[in-house]
């Protein structure tokens, strides 16, 4: 027979045995049941109480809580948040609260330092054994075996929010720049080497594709690179400007430039059609166009046309168009 085979015949005889046990005649008396239930508890408890009150040796990890650290100064570097030190000798129930029910916390104060900016190994044992009670502690055993600390000049800025956008818009709508956020600045908070250099402070991407309508929501800035920066919003609210776009047209005076003053020039015809796309909440609004015929750029003895160019147009229109682009002339002498 194989070696599976006997292991699985073994353990199939143990559990029929165990069965056979529970199913005897002296379970089948509940008050039997019940003492072998609290003589079972019983011995549990005996036996924690004995391994409780035996000592061993342990690697435990403690908590650390920093006292006292300057106001005005911001903490470059991130100091452990637990120490792991060697015990010897420590009963159990000391290690169980320490290591699960109630750890105790050893507490470095930054004023007892005098200014220092590192706690060697033998101040971090004395400590240690004063706070925690341990006198068995092996200084070659406490990790890290120093701790530093580095600080900067604190800096408190306040800078606008600047939203960031990846979207794109049916045809004939725009997302307009006058989106509405709030709050629309932030206090940030650091070291002043780098928050005197700020300028804003970024969100991260608002994405929308195919907008036809003017979305709102929620958005969170931009992570700090370092711990040692803070924020004094999270999450910024926001509604985008989407418009609609129309096709407009009127006619505007053409205005001759870059002419001799001795020169007197009739234009033919004097008026250009200027074709345009402007939002529906200023199509009604009066727009100022400036089309210019350039002489700069011709021979006024040789050509009979001058190119026309737009010189002046509202930053709120869209795909501009001058017809006709060109224009007749005649030279008439002062």
């Amino acid at each position: 027979m194989s070696t599976e085979s006997s292991i699985k015949s073994s353990l199939e005889k143990v559990i029929a045995n165990v069965k056979a046990f529970f199913k005897g005649g002296i379970f089948e008396n509940a008050e039997n049941r019940t003492v072998f239930v609290a003589c079972f508890l019983l011995s549990i408890l005996f036996w924690i109480i004995l391994s409780l009150s035996e000592r061993y040796d342990a690697e435990i990890q403690v908590p650390v809580a920093y006292l006292n650290l300057p106001e005005n100064k911001v903490m470059m570097n991130k100091p452990p948040d637990t120490i792991t030190v060697s015990v010897e000798n420590v009963r159990g129930r000391d290690l169980l609260l320490q290591t699960s029910l109630n750890p105790k916390h050893l507490q470095l104060d930054y004023k007892r330092l005098a200014g220092e900016a590192i706690i060697p190994s033998n101040q971090l044992l004395k400590q240690l054994k004063e706070q925690l009670s341990y006198d068995n502690l092996d200084q070659n055993k406490i990790e890290p075996a120093v701790i530093k600390f580095q600080f900067e000049d604190k800096g408190v800025k306040k800078v606008p929010i600047k939203l960031v956008t990846d979207i794109t818009t049916e045809y004939h709508f725009e997302l307009k720049d006058n989106h509405f956020i709030q709050p629309d600045s932030i206090e940030v908070t650091g070291p002043m080497s780098y928050v005197g250099s700020l300028e804003f402070w970024r969100t991260d991407t608002v994405q929308y594709d195919d907008l036809n309508h003017s979305p709102k929501g929620s958005i969170g800035l931009k992570s700090p690179e370092g711990h040692y920066i803070q924020l004094s919003d999270q999450i910024v609210d926001y509604q985008l400007n989407v418009e609609e776009y129309t096709e407009k047209e009127v006619k505007v005076e053409i205005v001759s430039t870059n002419k001799p003053d001795t020169m007197k020039v009739f234009l033919y015809p004097q008026l250009a059609n200027v074709k345009y796309q402007v939002g529906t909440s200023d199509y009604e609004t009066e727009q100022n166009f400036k089309v210019v015929a350039d002489f700069s750029t011709i021979n006024m003895m040789k050509d009979s046309s001058v190119p026309l160019r737009l010189q002046d147009y509202p930053n709120n229109i869209r795909n501009v168009k001058i017809n006709p682009d060109r224009v007749d002339f005649m030279i008439f002498v002062k």
